[in-house]
């Protein structure tokens, strides 16, 4: 018996308190079991002090607490060693308290007992325990749990969350009781003699210590501390990489799995580690001493969700896959830090796990007396390198042994491999058989051409050339099946593959989603379907097992956008249905179904795409993936056109009504009309047969078994080598030109249908490059195919059907019986356009007929309108985009030409090396150069009077000199020079240029671009033409309508053009500012006198006469604008509806008749003196596209629509909605009479009704512009995204725009993209790659360029007001993807590595 004298009573009473201290909780009644030599007892928890620092009650914990020899309470000064066991599930303290005793009578070294050794068990009770654990009041109101007993809810008490009761205290954490217990015992007051504490648990008690371990502080303590794992379910992973795939398990790294979100473990503790990121827990749980034991016949597994399954398929192998993760060391065995893994025949037996050994000895054993003595690992041989961090030096340390034997096709032992059914390592099963043995199914896999087999669930063969991403090795121990047909040997496991391969077996890379398709389409992320059913994409679609990106990229070439969906949908659009969203890029989880190494989209989503080079339709044109025109000419329905010949395309299709020829179904389409099916089967490569079925066009790649089927109306290639078309919409069967046949064709010439030329090879066959198989009707269609393939320059055709498609001309062999066709390079570029009686032919420099060096260097090539200097021997530093295998050097800078980005390039060999900037150049013999220049244009004009031709080259554009002045460009562009200005933002584009001519020629290129700025050799390309700043290091020059300017107020200008060739130079000295014209004249009072002069010769055209109601239209197409010349205009300013203003202009034409005409603006133009006059009336109808939408709720706190567009005495809905229009935005509102709003975001809070909205215009007493607090919204049905704030990119998931500033910084590390192209390629697939590759948990893009990354959340405080990113001041696109933003001045796009941290906005 403890003995207490009255004072020592009273200190211990007293003490009890003040501080933690057993025995003096309150004791709580309950019905717990009693077990011999120990008693149920109440340890006293102090309150956790609250956010005031307040001491909150003091708490009790229920316990189990050994006795002596004696069976008295132990006396604390004898103790030497402490043990608290966590029990599992179940919550039976009693049960781990009884079987932690019995272990300790079985340990054999003297002088360790139930005298010096005491063992705590404590009991963590949840709602199931209530009125057996601990009193319940059932009825009363509150306070229900009424005593001071700890409780937890659920098993949240596994993971350090804060109690549930009592109520008046709920901020103790598990792990602060653990801290608490574990500081009790190191008190050396109470415990002098304390050599070892251990906190010991299995299975959830062993997840339970092994997250203390890892979150758990550095207590400091005098005394070691041991942490004891036992058989876990699942272990705390430090990293968010996983050993096997994730797919399916968005939550895979939630807390308790991962640190990505608490939600279902709410906690306080640890919070500042947490934020410190993944290294420091590592870093932390790294400082702990812990005792793996690991029952090796325990592959049980008790997960209820998804999430321990991507660490391991059960209890062993996470185990090895852990601490082959997160590897165990023990550098100090006399010390503090040595983890120690023994290895134990044992299942899922605590009380087994605790008695063997190997228990008794880190339990009871180790480091008893203080002098740091320990035993060495138990269990061997060991399973894997790594699991035996203090081995004995006596025993056979090694890994267990394998199969070393060789089988059929050279195959040996390659290891044990994950499979499940959602996650395939083998893409084909060649059978299950109970004879199945090792040398059954490596001679099967052998004998049909593979290198790979593995067996699985000991009858199972899988075969293969390549494993597929997802296949994960894993330990030895899972392979644990012996063979149907041989039980001595091993095949597999559940969900696991004995794997045999012909030396290493391949593992083919993960699908992705690539940033670039086909060069011009840049990835968007997934896309949802609409909300209402329709489609995100409306236009045309097509769907086919042959699906790939490339193949719907090429299918909606047109289009500004492609998607695709279930792996083998194809869809094109114009635009984004508003109803559809962007999300998360990991729910595009489908690959495609001919590439499974990328996504196709999945469910009810989209793979989206845009093409940066799209530019809206302004004729009437096919629509992307429609059916081109073919011949024009409408064909009979059936059964009138039944056997007719049909050409379209320079193909010939025969009509067979009511017959549908069985399979080898290539796509389907929804067409207009039976024509429309033919022209579509004759513009797709691999289409030799057609079937109509009501609006339904179904392709086939072959033609199968006719079927009578009296609704289907055919068509069947039939064939011919014509490639002009027919005006008549039927033609004779036998009218069709001389086949391209062998050996009759061989070394002649056949013409594509897109007038690429090939040359015919018989019994001719190049090495190499083969890049898809097809079944073609014959040799024509095979080289058609070729045609209609951007990357194919070489066929082989060969049977009676099979065509090979190659995108590398290799080395010719010798091949009786193939048929082969060779792309001929294009001879001299040149370029004819007819309008009317006007042919225009140009060219800068005449390009070689073939490229290559160093026949080219120095000469410029013409590609597409843009103009490449070839530099041979030359490679420029820095700067990549992308690469690509092309055929020759031509096609390297054709490549180039046609992505926007791009103005250099580098080939070497086959590989083109595309650019986005123009670096140092640097001699490499071998390596072929172009760079993009802008070169002055020889123009030669000619009409049906008189021709005209300028051959001088242009005055250099600079500054100051050119201030003021309009530049043409090559497009017929005009450009307004401003030196020393730098307008805000818009910034999407950069490259370099050698003078400031060539930086507006790359913005003259560049679709999108409306002003520039100049500075140094840096050419800065805007998308917005912002306000204007002073600096004097710019050279700036902005995008002008018309040759005129976008602005007006009173001006008093001197105009007079250059006696130079086009570009032509206009000289405007302005004596006041210029405001824009809208599309509705208010008022102008302008004095302008104008002289121009030009050398060139002006034809007489025709007059013609053009109305325009809402766009700018221009008459007819010239170099150079028309010039003013004298002209007197005067008006009187008026906001009336009635009002009208009328002006009359006399121009000069410099070169022909191009006049632009404004809205509502009737223009008449003759010969080369034009007299225009305009009448313009202001009107009350809305811009094209500009509908009402409603009146809406706005409040100064939550904007509504959150860009102010400022304040205007002129305001109404159309002023307002064209203004947002300009800057990009969707939605505009009026408020308050004058106030204009813009935003991209629908409104959500209606008004109760729009008589709400009545305060009048103050441009226009007869509308309403809202009121206050309430606006007055319009929506512009015209509005397209562009710009995007990324939701995701793999791993990484956007959070929102934070402020930022260079003396706070909200992530603090600089990241350097040096390794991706630098600041010039910043996108936030190159940020978040690089931030990866740093470790880093948070990243974020700034200001175009920037890239920043941290493992320190950012402050939830620094989250920027705003419905989005966008809005919220992150707007600035990606230099190195201008459909992105990479935050903005003073603003950063931040991402979380983890796929569910999102910032909190706060009340």
């Amino acid at each position: 018996m403890r003995c207490y004298t009255p004072f020592a009573a009273l200190a211990a009473v007293w003490t009890g308190l003040s501080t933690a201290q057993q025995y003096v909780g309150e004791m709580i009644p309950n019905s717990l079991p009693p077990v011999g030599n120990a008693e149920i007892t109440y340890f006293k928890i102090p309150g956790v002090l609250d956010k005031n620092k307040t001491a909150a009650a003091n708490l009790t914990l229920i316990n189990y607490y050994s006795h002596g020899q004696d069976g008295n309470r132990i006396v604390e000064s004898k103790i030497k060693r402490a043990v608290i066991i966590i029990h599992g599930l179940n919550r039976d303290p009693g049960t781990y308290q009884s079987n932690m005793q019995s272990a300790l009578t079985q340990v054999t070294t003297p002088g360790i007992n139930f005298d010096n050794v005491v063992i705590m068990s404590p009991y963590f009770t949840n709602g199931d325990d209530k009125g057996t654990g601990y009193p319940w009041n059932a009825s009363a109101a509150t306070s229900k749990s009424y005593t001071s007993a700890l409780v937890w809810k659920g098993s949240q008490w596994s993971a350090g969350a804060n109690n549930q009761y009592p109520t008046v205290s709920q901020n103790t954490s598990s792990y602060f009781v653990l801290d608490t217990l574990v500081r009790y015992f190191d008190d050396k007051t109470l415990f002098p003699n304390m050599n070892q504490i251990v906190v010991a648990g299995h299975s959830l008690g062993a997840q339970t210590v092994h997250r203390y371990a890892a979150l758990g502080q550095r207590l400091g303590t005098i005394s070691p501390v041991t942490y004891w794992v036992a058989n876990p379910n699942s272990f705390i992973w430090m990293d968010i990489s996983r050993p096997l795939p994730t797919t399916g398990c968005p939550t895979y790294d939630n807390y308790r799995d991962g640190y990505s979100n608490f939600t279902a473990y709410p906690m306080t503790y640890g919070q500042a580690l947490v934020n410190q990121g993944r290294p420091a827990i590592l870093a932390n749980y790294n400082s702990k001493q812990v005792a793996h034991a690991r029952g090796l016949l325990d592959t049980g597994d008790d997960s209820s969700g998804c999430e321990p399954g991507t660490t391991g398929i059960n209890r062993n192998e996470r185990f090895f896959n852990f601490i082959k993760a997160f590897p165990i060391s023990c550098p100090d065995p006399a010390g503090r830090n040595c983890d120690t893994a023994d290895l134990v025949n044992m299942g899922h037996d605590g009380g087994g796990m605790m008695a063997v050994p190997a228990g008794r000895a880190r339990l009871f054993e180790d480091n008893f007396n203080g002098d740091g003595k320990r035993a060495y690992d138990f269990g061997y041989p060991r399973q894997q390198a790594g699991d035996d961090p203090f081995p004995d030096p006596a025993l056979n340390s090694t890994s267990a042994s394998v199969n070393n034997n060789t089988y059929a096709g050279n195959m040996t032992y390659a290891g044990c491999y994950s499979d499940s059914a959602n996650s395939r390592s083998f893409p084909m099963q060649l059978f299950d058989n109970s004879s199945t043995t090792i040398e059954f199914c490596t001679a099967a896999c052998a004998s049909q051409g593979y290198s790979v087999a593995g067996m699985e669930y000991s009858s199972q063969c899988w075969c293969s050339s390549a494993m597929t991403y997802q296949a994960q090795r894993v330990i030895e121990g899972s392979c644990n099946m012996g063979c149907a047909g041989n039980s001595t040997e091993m095949c597999g496991g559940i969900s696991r593959l004995s794997v045999y391969s012909n030396g290493t077996p391949k593992i083919l890379p993960p699908p992705s989603m690539p940033e670039t398709i086909n060069g011009n389409w840049y990835s968007q992320g997934c896309l949802t379907e609409a909300s209402d059913g329709s489609r995100a994409l409306a236009g045309p679609s097509s769907a086919g097992s042959f699906m790939t990106l490339e193949y719907c990229a090429n299918f909606c070439k047109g289009a500004k956008y492609f998607g695709v969906e279930y792996g083998a949908e194809c869809y094109c659009g114009a635009s984004i249905s508003p109803l559809a969203n962007l999300t998360n890029t990991g729910e595009c989880s489908m690959t495609c179904a001919n590439n499974t190494l990328e996504y196709c989209g999945a469910s009810y989503r989209l793979t989206l795409y845009v093409d940066t080079t799209y530019t809206a339709p302004t004729t009437s044109s096919s629509a992307p993936g429609s059916a081109p025109t073919g011949s024009g000419v409408a064909v009979a329905d059936c059964p009138a056109s039944n056997n007719t010949v049909v050409a379209a395309n320079g193909k010939n299709f025969i009509v067979e009504c009511g017959t549908d020829h069985a399979g080898q179904d290539l796509t389907s389409a929804t067409v207009s009309s039976f024509r429309a099916c033919i022209d579509l089967c004759s513009s797709t490569a691999q289409c030799v047969d057609a079937s109509f079925l009501g609006s339904q066009c179904y392709l086939k790649n072959g033609v199968g078994d006719a079927v009578s089927s009296p609704n289907v109306w055919g068509a069947r290639l039939v064939s011919s080598t014509s490639t002009s078309t027919s005006s008549s919409s039927t033609v004779s069967a036998t009218a069709s030109a001389t086949p391209v046949t062998c050996p009759a064709s061989n070394g002649t010439v056949y013409t594509g249908s897109s007038g690429q030329r090939f040359a015919i090879e018989c019994d001719v066959d190049h090495q190499g490059g083969d890049l898809s198989v097809l079944q073609v009707a014959n040799f024509q269609g095979c080289v058609d195919a070729c045609d209609k393939t951007a990357t194919c320059v070489d066929v082989s055709f060969a049977g009676i059907s099979t065509c090979y498609l190659k995108s590398v001309l290799g080395p010719a062999g010798s091949a009786p019986g193939i048929w082969g066709a060779k792309l001929l390079p294009p001879g001299s570029v040149s370029s004819s356009t007819s309008a009317a009686s006007t042919t225009t032919t140009s060219s800068a420099f005449a390009s070689p007929t073939v490229l290559a060096c160093p026949a080219s260097n120095g000469t410029t090539y013409i590609s597409t309108g843009r103009a490449f200097l070839v530099e041979c021997d030359t490679d420029r530093y820095g700067g990549d985009i992308s690469s690509a295998t092309v055929a020759n050097f031509q096609g390297c800078v054709d490549l180039c030409s046609s992505t926007p980005q791009c103005v250099d390039i580098s080939l070497s060999g086959s590989a083109c090396y595309l650019k986005g900037s123009l670096g140092p150049a640097n001699s490499a013999p071998g390596i072929w150069g172009a760079k993009f220049v802008t070169l002055p244009v020889t123009t030669s004009t000619s009409s049906t009077a008189t021709s005209a031709t300028a051959s001088a080259a242009p005055t250099p554009v600079s500054c100051p000199g050119s201030n003021n002045t309009v530049f043409t460009a090559p497009s017929g562009k005009s450009f307004l020079v401003e030196c020393f200005v730098d307008r805000a933002g818009g910034d999407f584009a950069s490259t370099t240029a050698d003078n400031f001519t060539q930086c507006i020629g790359a913005c003259d290129a560049t679709a999108g671009c409306v002003d520039l700025a100049f500075l140094g050799a840096g050419c800065y390309m805007k998308s917005v033409v912002g306000a204007g700043n002073s600096n004097p290091n710019v050279w700036g020059a902005k995008l002008i309508v018309g040759g005129l300017s976008t602005t007006s107020s009173t001006i008093s200008t001197t105009l007079r053009t250059s006696t130079t060739s086009s570009p032509t130079s206009v000289v405007i000295t302005t004596t006041s500012s210029s405001t824009s014209t809208a599309p509705t004249t208010t008022s102008s009072s302008t004095s302008t006198t104008a002289t121009a002069t030009s050398s060139t010769t002006t034809s007489t055209s025709t007059t013609s006469t053009t109305t325009s109601s809402t766009t700018s239209t221009t008459t007819s197409t010239t170099s150079t604008p028309p010039v003013p010349t004298t002209t007197s205009t005067s008006s009187t300013a008026s906001t009336s509806t009635a009002s009208t203003t009328t002006s009359t202009t006399s121009i000069t034409s410099t070169t022909s008749s191009t006049t632009s005409v404004p809205p509502t603006t009737t223009s008449t133009t003759s010969s080369s003196t034009i007299s225009s006059t305009t009448t313009t009336t202001s009107s009350t109808s809305l811009p094209s596209g500009i509908s009402y939408a409603g009146c809406f709720i706005d409040n100064a706190g939550t904007r509504t629509l959150p860009y102010n567009n400022g304040t205007s005495n002129t305001q109404t809905p159309a002023q307002c909605a064209l203004a947002c229009r300009g800057l990009g935005y969707r939605y505009s509102g009026s408020e308050y009479a004058a106030e204009c709003w813009c935003g991209n975001n629908a409104p959500t809070t209606k008004a109760s009704a729009d008589t709400e909205c009545s305060m009048a215009c103050k441009g226009d007493a007869t509308q309403k512009c809202g009121a206050a607090d309430r606006l007055s919204v319009y929506v512009d049905s015209s509005w397209v995204q562009t710009l995007f704030a990324r939701p995701s990119y793999k791993s990484w998931n956007l959070m929102a725009c934070y402020s930022d500033s260079t003396g706070s910084r909200t992530l603090q590390n600089g990241v350097s993209l040096a390794a991706y192209g630098g600041a010039a390629n910043a996108s936030i697939a190159n940020c978040m790659s690089a931030c990866q590759t740093l470790g880093y948990a948070y990243c974020g893009a700034e200001y175009y360029q920037e890239c920043y990354g941290s493992n320190t959340a950012p402050a939830a405080s620094l989250v920027a007001a705003g419905q989005d990113p966008i809005s919220a001041g992150c707007s600035l696109a990606c230099k190195g993807n201008s459909t992105e933003v990479c935050g903005g001045a003073g603003k950063i796009v931040l991402y979380t590595n983890n796929g569910t941290t999102t910032a909190s906005r706060g009340g």
